[in-house]
């Protein structure tokens, strides 16, 4: 099933709050833990800031298809990534 880029993040936000609260003690791998909770982190900072490029560039009236070139992949797959849910106004802005 599809799902728009919003859902990618809220879930990618969703990791990293439970890398968060991960406790590292007892495992026997602490370091594999923290660089895990990192790499967590880092993936859910970096969908935020493709999903607010994403929005600059159309605000900017780049084309579908030219933003398809950039991210590797077709302007109609980032369209329908990008879309907000149905019934949801599409966000002008986003946080990062």
């Amino acid at each position: 099933m599809p799902r728009s880029l919003q859902d990618i993040i809220n879930h990618a936000d969703e990791l990293a709050a439970r890398a968060e609260q991960l406790e590292p003690t007892g495992n026997g791998h602490p370091e594999a833990v923290a660089r895990l909770r990192g790499a967590v982190m880092q993936g859910a900072e970096a969908e935020r800031a493709l999903s607010a490029a994403i929005c600059a560039a159309r605000e900017d009236n780049m084309s579908w298809a030219a933003i398809g070139v950039i991210v590797g992949m077709s302007g109609e797959a980032v369209r329908k990534r990008e879309a907000a849910p149905k019934g949801d106004p599409v966000p002008l802005e986003r946080t990062i």
